[in-house]
């Protein structure tokens, strides 16, 4: 056999392996924070020697941490660092061979992905709307630079750094023209007066024609038009999209945080539609209050957070933070202090329904919510929250029923359930139970669930062993269930409860206790106790 021929072998061999045990490896948790210890795990049985290289690497490219190791019978975990002192944001741990061998013969690697986010979570509402807003302007400019960190410092009366406004200029996101836009509204005077001719220009070059559909575009394309007296039925295009979110209501497969932005912009620099967008804003921000339904895994990662920290003081602050800069620099709006008291009332459990048609498809989506727990369906999802937790079947489920705290579907196989987040938690065949602080989850399957052990799902999905069975989901808190064995026992001699269709009008736009309204209603009212407001959604 030839040299060339034995150090083939050789190298396919070392993939082999590399294949083998790279995949294999874990993550203790999707998000880390502050003394958390940033570590790679790998099974204590590979029972072979492996050469290991891993790295920390931002999503920005920049590394963070870097170790190398021999994996053995004694060393099967790989200490990268605390997460103390690293930035917030995406990260991934970089499995590869020693760098001799990924960059000769054998190239394979793994990417572990996982957060940081150090800012701390409020559960419970605090300070003014000033102090929020000022905090918002606060944690921008610490996270730049970038776009919205210079838009916070405009607004604080600071010194502006140049190159990140003049990039977003030239980058064609809808979501950065309408903030230069925004920017060159209300704070040119600000500015020096050839960065302000150098981003005009820019932006007068730019097709908005070709920038989407989307509301971000809409609203771009209207405000570029009056700014720079273009007649290009902008107009026509606006009126249609505000008088759809008037009738219709809001999509929520979409980034709500845009729609917030578009609107917010209207409002500042739009007299025609200014008045309207006030209406659907305090609309939307109502929606919102009754619950802040996106798709992210954990709150904290959710770029509808800040937002609701910055209205009504729960969330955090995080990365995805571009909305709630911009709407903390619109000085021409003010959210009502009876959505702020609906967003965090205490006192009694809240059922609500609220349905949006959206290219004449209906979006339904019912809340639950007692305390700091809540369940929400919206069609063929549905979404647990324990605090800031969030447990969901991975894929849509089918007869999907919900009601106060239960709700019960068929053909969910995996659930996200990040064990590490709970204070307890348990599985007892076709039962499983979690707490996390004064919040209860109970989840009940006709089949067995098995917790993943090993990969990237260890310890945080579980999977129902079976064919279309029916999963029950049920709710609770100590207020009203006692202690966490008191809750379990309960519900382990009982039968779990079957979700029916609610009592109240399923066909109404909105159906709760705030809020009785149907579709295309040009008047919405919004009471809390003895206190009314009444939107005029006449566009």
């Amino acid at each position: 056999m030839s040299a060339q021929r034995r150090s083939a072998d050789i190298a396919d061999t070392r993939l082999a392996k590399f294949r083998r045990i790279f995949p294999q490896a874990w993550l203790e948790r999707d998000i880390y924070s502050r003394g958390d210890l940033i570590q790679v795990d790998f099974p204590p049985d590979l029972n072979e020697l492996c050469d290991v290289h891993i790295s920390m690497a931002h999503e920005s490219g920049r590394i963070y941490a870097e170790a190398n190791t021999m994996l053995d019978e004694d060393t099967t975990s790989v200490v990268l660092r605390k997460a103390l002192n690293a930035p917030d944001g995406l990260y991934h741990a970089r499995i590869r061979p020693k760098a001799s061998e990924y960059y000769g013969a054998t190239p394979f690697e793994v990417a572990l992905p996982f957060h940081v986010i150090n800012s701390e979570t409020s559960a419970s509402y605090y300070g003014d709307n000033p102090s929020r807003r000022e905090e918002a302007l606060k944690d921008a400019i610490r996270r730049g630079p970038d776009l919205y960190s210079e838009l916070a410092r405009l607004v604080r009366g600071e010194t502006v750094r140049e190159p990140p406004l003049l990039a977003a200029s030239e980058n064609g996101e809808p979501r950065d023209l309408l903030t230069l836009l925004l920017i060159l509204g209300n704070y040119r005077q600000d500015l020096p007066a050839t960065l302000v001719a150098t981003l005009n220009g820019n932006l007068r070059r730019v097709d908005m024609s070709a920038i989407g559909g989307t509301p971000l575009a809409i609203a771009c394309r209207r405000l570029a038009g009056l700014r720079f007296k273009r007649r290009d039925g902008a107009e026509v295009e606006t009126r249609a999209w505000l008088t759809k979110r008037a009738s219709d209501g809001f999509d929520f497969f979409t980034p709500l945080t845009d729609e917030l932005m578009a609107l917010a912009a209207l409002v500042e620099l739009d007299e025609e539609f200014g008045e309207i967008a006030v209406a659907l804003l305090d609309k939307l921000l109502f929606t919102l209050a009754l619950h802040p339904t996106d798709y992210a895994k954990d709150s904290r990662l959710s770029p509808l957070s800040p937002v609701t920290r910055l209205f009504w003081g729960l969330g955090n602050w995080n990365q995805a933070n571009a909305a709630a800069v911009f709407l903390a620099c619109a000085d021409e709006y003010e959210i009502p202090a009876l959505i702020q008291a609906i967003a965090i009332n205490p006192k009694a459990p809240l059922s609500a329904i609220d349905q949006h048609r959206i290219n004449d498809a209906l979006t339904q989506r019912r809340v639950y919510r007692y305390a700091n727990c809540s369940l929400v369906s919206l069609n063929q999802f549905w979404l647990a929250e324990l605090g800031q937790v969030r447990v969901f079947a991975e894929t849509p489920c089918l007869n999907l029923r919900h009601e106060e705290g239960a709700l019960t579907c068929q053909g969910a196989k995996a659930i996200y359930f990040p064990t590490y987040e709970f204070d307890e938690w348990t599985i007892v065949e076709n039962w499983t139970y979690a707490r996390l602080a004064e919040c209860y989850l109970a989840l009940h399957s006709e089949r067995r669930f098995e917790l993943f052990e090993s990969g990237t799902r260890r310890g945080r999905v579980l999977k129902i062993v079976g064919e279309d069975t029916r999963l029950t989901v049920c709710l609770g808190c100590a207020d009203k269930d006692g202690d966490f064995n008191r809750f379990k026992e309960r519900l382990n001699s009982e039968y779990p409860p079957t979700a029916e269709e609610p009592a109240i009008p399923s066909q109404l736009h909105y159906s709760s206790p705030f809020c009785q309204t149907d579709f295309n209603q040009s008047l919405m009212d919004i009471r809390y106790e003895e206190y009314v407001m009444q939107l005029d959604l006449t566009t």
